[in-house]
């Protein structure tokens, strides 16, 4: 007994913090949570991990019933979690446009021989998921039409204009992404003396809605499309110009997300179309 009692004393030692003796062991705790996260390459959705390392110093303590947790918030701090027994969990969030930063924070639970219940965290992990801040028209695609090539209902004439647009993030590079895409036009009042009535050619089939299966190319490329036929552009049987203008405004939904800071004046001629004025 007098052995027993020395025993037990000088572990209550060891695990209280005294410098520990010679060839005795000394419990280090050292438990680290990484996370990190990513988005899918059509920005629909974001996700995130976190991963549990232990590298505590047992002696004759053990760890066991790791339960791992990863958070995922999105830009207005609502978020979701994952727990899942083990070292790693995942966890994933649609993004349903709203872009922005999407942190992802780890925490691991678990039990200890010696001490019981046990757990700690790590830091957030930013995650910038890109946002569609700007459109831009790539160098050397844009085709104007003639008037005689758009293919107008009899008694009126009008253009075409095609080019490619390439879809910039909010540090105005490319994002490499295959994105849905579609686009609304509303006439300026008062500013339409080419009298389009709204009937304008609009990505989706039904005007100002979508999205409709069109999407832009893995690194974030798309055409459009601009047309107009009006019976202001023709006269006494042929194509003519009686100089009117119509001006509209385009906002386009990119993956979901409303590019707000780049809207695009149209301005409709019987022979040309431009975009922000080009």
């Amino acid at each position: 007994m007098p052995n027993l009692r020395l025993l037990l004393l000088t572990l209550t030692t060891v695990l209280g913090g005294a410098g520990p003796l010679l060839g005795q062991c000394q419990m280090l705790y050292n438990v680290s949570v990484y996370s990190d996260g990513s988005w899918s390459s059509d920005l629909s959705a974001v996700y995130g991990w976190s991963n549990t390392v232990d590298n505590s110093t047992l002696c004759w303590c053990t760890h066991y019933s790791y339960q791992t947790t990863a958070y995922l918030y999105d830009p207005y701090g609502d978020q979701v979690s994952s727990t899942q027994a083990g070292m790693e969990s995942t966890v994933s969030m649609a993004i349903n446009g709203l872009m922005g930063t999407y942190p992802v924070r780890g925490t691991v639970a678990f039990y200890c021989s010696c001490f019981g219940a046990a757990g700690g965290g790590g830091p957030e992990t930013p995650v910038d998921v890109p946002i569609p801040t700007t459109l831009t028209i790539v160098s050397g695609t844009s085709v104007q039409s003639t008037e005689s090539s758009v293919g107008c209902p009899d008694g009126m004439c009008g253009n075409r204009r095609s080019f490619l647009y390439q879809v910039l993030d909010q540090r105005g590079q490319p994002i490499n992404a295959s994105m849905s895409v579609w686009d609304q036009v509303f006439n300026v009042n008062g500013q339409n003396g080419c009298q389009l009535n709204d009937l304008y050619t609009t990505t989706c089939p039904t005007p100002d809605t979508g999205p409709c299966g069109v999407n832009t190319s893995s690194v974030g490329k798309f055409s459009d499309s601009l047309s107009m036929c009006s019976t202001h552009c023709y006269s006494m049987g042929a194509c003519s110009d009686d100089g009117c203008s119509t001006t509209a405004t385009q906002m386009w939904f990119i993956a979901g997300h409303a590019v707000t800071t780049d809207p695009k004046t149209l301005v409709y001629k019987c022979q040309s179309i431009t975009v922000n004025g080009q």
